[in-house]
C-alpha cells in the first residue's frame, strides 16, 4: 500500500483529482481515513453525488466487528445519524441519499420491514455505485411462487446420485475452473452427484471427455440474453441455480448450491444426513434471534453454501426464492434493471417471508471454501494455483 499523509488530500483543488483520491482511499479499504479525508475536504459538496456513497460505505465497512458481533446497537445508531447529518450538510439536495442511508441504519438496527419498503420504492435520482445498487434488487413482500422461467429452454441430462452440488455459469467460467473443480468434488463426495448448469452452451462433449470417476449432470440452458447488460448476464449466471432450483428438487432427494471457484469440503449426503429435521440449511448469522446488528440484506445469506431438501417446507422455500429471482429477471429485461447481488436480496427476503413456515437450521462445520481471504486474490493465476493445490 502506498504510504499516504493523513492531510494528503489539502494538496488536491482539481475535483477530479479529489474523486479519484476518494476511489483511492476506497480501493485501499482505508475506511477511516477515507471519512477523515471527507471532513477536511472544503468542497466535499461541489464532488459527484456518488463520493456520498463511497463515505457511506467506508462508514458501513468500518463497522465490521460490530457486526459480527451483532452488539453495540445504540452506538452503530448514533454514529450513522452523525455521519448521515454530515453529508446532508455537504450534499443538501442528495434527499434519496438521506433517506437510503437512513434506511440502511434502520435496517442494521432491527427495522428489517420498514427499511424494505424504502429500498422496494427508492428511486435514486443519480446512479448508485455497484455495492449500494443491490438496492435496486429489493422486492415488496409478495407471493411470487407462480412466476417461473420457462423450462423448455433448458435440456437437461440428469446426474444419477441422490444427493447433488448444483453450480451455474457460463462458457468462460466452466472453461477455467469446471474441470478442477470436478476432479475435486469427487475426492470428498465419491457417492454423491454434481451438477452443472450452463447458460448458452453444451458441455456434454467435454464432461464426457473428462472421464472422471464419479456421476455428473448437466443443462443446456439456451436462453436468449441478448436484452440484458453485461452485468444483468453474469447475474443470470449465478442465479440461474436458484430460478430453477425448484425443478432442480424434484430431480434429486438434496441440492447443495455453490460456486464453481471454490472447493466442496464435506460429504453432501452426510450433510443432508444432519438435518433431517430441517428444510433448509445456510451458511448465515440471521438465525440468531439475540443478535442486535444484522448485515445489509444482500450480504446477510451466504448464496455458495446453501442446502435445499426435498421436503414440503424445502420446496416452498425454493420456489419463493425462484419467483423472487424470476420477478428481477423480468424487471432486468424490460426496465434495465440490475440484476447484481440478486441472489443473496432473494435468499435472506424469501427467509423474511418464510420463515414461520419453514424448518431452518445452519451447517454445523463449514462445507464450502472459496479460500480464507479469497477477495485478496488478483486473478485467475492465483484462483486456478489454489484450485490445483488441493488436487496435490
Amino acid at each position: 500500500m502506498l504510504n499516504y499523509s493523513a492531510d494528503a488530500s489539502t494538496a488536491l483543488t482539481d475535483i477530479e483529482d479529489m474523486v479519484e483520491w476518494f476511489w483511492f482511499l476506497f480501493s485501499q479499504k482505508a475506511w477511516q481515513k477515507l471519512i477523515q479525508t471527507a471532513r477536511t475536504t472544503e468542497r466535499l459538496g461541489e464532488l459527484p453525488l456518488h463520493v456520498a456513497d463511497l463515505i457511506w460505505l467506508a462508514f458501513y465497512r468500518g463497522q465490521t466487528k460490530r457486526l459480527l458481533a451483532g452488539s453495540d446497537k445504540g452506538v452503530f445508531e448514533q454514529e450513522g445519524a452523525a455521519l448521515i447529518g454530515f453529508i446532508q450538510e455537504r450534499w443538501p439536495a442528495a434527499s434519496d441519499r438521506h433517506i437510503l442511508y437512513t434506511a440502511m441504519v434502520s435496517h442494521v438496527t432491527g427495522n428489517g420491514a420498514e427499511a424494505r419498503k424504502v429500498f422496494a420504492t427508492l428511486q435514486p435520482s443519480e446512479p448508485l455505485i455497484e455495492p449500494l445498487a443491490a438496492v435496486l434488487t429489493v422486492l415488496p413482500k409478495n407471493s411470487r411462487s407462480h412466476l417461473a422461467l420457462d423450462r423448455s429452454k433448458l435440456k437437461i441430462t440428469k446426474s444419477q446420485a441422490e444427493h447433488v452440488t448444483l453450480i451455474s455459469l457460463d462458457r468462460t467460467y466452466f472453461d477455467k475452473y469446471a474441470y478442477q473443480v470436478a476432479q475435486n468434488f469427487f475426492l470428498t463426495n465419491p457417492e454423491n452427484g454434481l451438477h452443472f448448469h450452463c447458460s448458452g452452451f453444451d458441455p456434454a462433449s467435454d464432461i464426457q471427455a473428462w472421464n472422471l470417476n464419479g456421476s455428473i449432470g448437466w443443462t443446456t440452458d439456451s436462453r436468449d440474453l441478448g436484452v440484458l447488460t453485461e452485468q444483468s448476464r453474469r447475474g443470470y449466471y449465478a442465479a440461474a441455480r436458484y430460478i430453477f432450483l425448484p425443478h432442480y428438487l424434484t430431480l434429486y432427494r438434496s441440492v447443495f448450491v455453490a460456486d464453481v471457484d471454490g472447493l466442496m469440503l464435506r460429504d453432501v449426503a452426510e450433510i443432508d444426513a444432519e438435518h433431517t429435521s430441517e428444510d433448509i440449511v445456510l451458511s448465515t448469522r440471521v438465525l440468531d434471534s439475540e443478535r442486535e446488528l444484522n448485515r445489509l440484506p444482500w450480504e446477510a445469506v451466504t448464496a455458495c453454501a446453501f442446502l435445499a431438501r426435498a421436503t414440503t417446507g424445502g420446496r416452498k422455500f425454493v420456489r419463493a426464492v425462484s419467483g423472487y429471482l424470476t420477478e428481477i429477471m423480468l424487471r432486468a429485461e424490460n426496465e434495465g434493471r440490475p440484476f447484481w447481488y440478486a441472489d443473496q436480496a432473494a435468499l435472506y427476503y424469501s427467509w423474511l417471508d418464510c420463515k414461520n413456515d419453514v424448518r431452518f437450521g445452519r451447517f454445523y462445520r463449514p462445507p464450502f471454501k472459496q479460500v480464507g481471504s479469497w477477495r485478496l486474490f488478483q486473478g485467475d493465476a492465483e484462483r486456478l494455483e489454489f484450485l490445483s493445490s488441493k488436487l496435490r
